[in-house]
């Protein structure tokens, strides 16, 4: 009974300091849903792997593509739910989930806007690293290719 009352709390604080791959990789998409809401485009950067590429759009390109988006497009208190994160193996991941955002253009008071987002993530020098993004089609959300998106914020 004592070893019970032992084991049980030490049990809780391992869980707690340890974080499982699951658990990273949905913290890494609310990490990045921050660095958007704040225009920081370098921590964006930073999670990107360097041979990240959607739809012909490479890393670099992406990223100057991200600074003019967030210039006229201004997102604040992003919510994102409903998380399904799958491995292929120790090495990938695909995460898909919705974000609930408000968004402001152009100093015009914001709606929140509804998305749904795909995800692939790979385990770079033991770090995971996105590769691969796009929004999905979803209800009141049309968008499904990062190109659409880009291109109706008017920056591509």
């Amino acid at each position: 009974m004592l070893i019970g009352f032992v084991v049980v709390p030490l049990l809780l604080v391992v869980q707690a300091v340890i974080e499982t791959d699951r658990e990273r990789i949905i913290s890494l998409c609310r990490e990045l849903a921050i660095a958007a809401e704040d225009g920081d485009v370098a921590a964006i950067g930073a999670h990107m792997a360097d041979g990240f590429q959607t739809e012909g759009i490479e890393r670099d390109w992406f990223l100057s593509l991200t600074t003019r988006a967030l210039a006229a497009v201004h997102p604040e208190d992003a919510r994102l739910t409903g998380f399904d994160v799958a491995f292929t193996d120790g090495r990938r991941a695909t995460v898909r989930f919705r974000a609930a955002v408000r968004i402001y253009h152009a100093d015009v008071m914001g709606s929140r806007r509804l998305s749904k987002w795909e995800l692939h993530f790979e385990r770079v020098s033991g770090r995971w690293k996105v590769v691969f993004l796009s929004p999905r089609k979803d209800l009141g959300f049309p968008f499904d290719s990062l190109r659409e998106l880009l291109s109706a914020v008017g920056v591509l």
